[in-house]
């Protein structure tokens, strides 16, 4: 090969080197059960608790 078919191949795979942007994201709905709980709804729960301790049933 020589200098410029060199350059030219260097282009073309360049081109097709490229992202052709973000993959799509998949969500699985039972995945939601397995994370943790978010800061708010344990503050939120931690109250509701408490609140519960007061009253009587």
């Amino acid at each position: 090969m020589n200098e410029k078919q060199l350059q030219a191949l260097i282009k073309k795979m360049e081109k097709q080197a490229k992202p052709k942007g973000k993959p799509a994201r998949w969500n699985d709905p039972t995945l939601a059960a397995t994370q943790k709980e978010t800061e708010e709804s344990v503050v939120e729960a931690k109250d509701l608790f408490k609140e519960m301790k007061r009253r009587e049933f």
